[in-house]
């Protein structure tokens, strides 16, 4: 048995504690949040079960003198925090000074039709033809090479990686172009050029003859120097295709997409007229646009085609008919 004096001050403790504790034990803690927990549970799933009491809410507390009071309403906070979402509603809002930003339509990505590609072909790699070696010239390795068209003076003139084919392969082998220029006494076939290039590796007439009827290609990462200027005929053919068509007018509505390029060495007449964009307009009609620097003012091959029509222009877009293809005849013609 313990002595009386122990007895009292384990009495007296024990009350100081729970006085200390809310009237609560500090053991009692885990039961009441089991308890809470089981009544928030199960009023979620069972509404009509009301037998297990609710726990008090938190009082929030209250400045009862805040209406007397002489400092502003809002704590500086606050304050801040309105003041930023007022100016982010400030810019989200349009402003009129600022120009719309143009919408380009482009038409969604077509795969080519398999049975057009030639995997013969050096271009179904990303090469672009260039022309073809005629001849030897010197005794220190020169070449005559035929250019096809005269954009390929502009990639023949600068020092760089031509592929050569050889008529039996079917992938050029790059070798460095060392120098190249116009061959002012000889004049090409149809639309192309004559000239003397040095190739490296090729240092004798004999090495030269062996490159007689050689194919020179470019490859497409070389040919990155695409100029906006009409003058200059530095743009490729494929880089139009399917680029959208503005007028200077209204720079920012799509008349329609460009389908393809008529040539002017393609049409009857040679040396007559000049290069055309076939355009097809927003209602389905083609229209013929001459690609010259009075009507396409701006070529951006990665935006578009802004040209500054004469009036008229697009009222002669004309509706293409499709052929129509008879797979069978009806029974009273097949009859007679």
């Amino acid at each position: 048995m313990f002595p009386a004096k122990y007895l009292l001050l384990l009495a007296i403790y024990v009350c100081w504690s729970s006085v200390c504790t809310g009237f609560v034990p500090t053991y009692h803690t885990s039961r009441l949040d089991s308890v809470r927990f089981l009544a928030n549970s199960e009023a979620n799933k069972d509404n009509e079960r009301e037998d297990i009491p609710s726990l008090p809410t938190r009082r929030i507390r209250k400045n009862k003198y805040a209406s007397k009071s002489k400092t502003p309403s809002l704590d500086p906070l606050e304050s801040l925090l309105l003041e930023s979402q007022q100016k982010n509603e400030a810019l989200k809002t349009p402003s009129k000074l600022t120009t719309p930003t143009p919408h380009i339509t482009k038409k969604p990505t077509l795969f080519p039709d398999s049975s057009l590609i030639d995997p013969s072909s050096p271009s179904t790699f990303g090469f672009t033809y260039l022309g073809y070696i005629l001849s030897a010239h010197s005794l220190s390795g020169s070449l005559l090479l035929l250019s096809s068209t005269s954009f390929s003076s502009s990639r023949i003139l600068k020092p760089g990686y031509l592929g050569l084919k050889p008529p039996n392969r079917g992938y050029p082998r790059e070798r460095l172009l060392i120098e190249g220029k116009k061959h002012e006494s000889k004049k090409g076939g149809k639309g192309g050029e004559v000239f003397i290039v040095n190739f490296q590796g090729i240092e004798t007439r004999e090495e030269a003859e062996m490159f007689k009827g050689y194919e020179v290609w470019v490859r497409e990462e070389r040919d990155t120097e695409i100029s906006d200027d009409i003058e200059s005929n530095e743009v490729l053919i494929k880089h139009l295709i399917s680029l959208p068509l503005f007028s200077l007018s209204d720079p920012y509505y799509v008349l329609g997409h460009v389908e393809s390029v008529v040539l002017k060495e393609d049409m009857n007449v040679g040396g007559l007229g000049n290069d055309l964009l076939d355009v097809k307009l927003v209602g389905g009609k083609n229209c013929y646009i001459p690609f010259v620097k009075e009507i396409c003012k701006v070529v951006e091959v990665d935006k578009g085609v802004w040209i500054d029509e004469p009036e008229g222009l697009l009222d002669l877009a004309v509706e293409k008919e499709e052929k129509v293809k008879i797979k069978g005849l009806l029974k009273g013609y097949a009859e007679d």
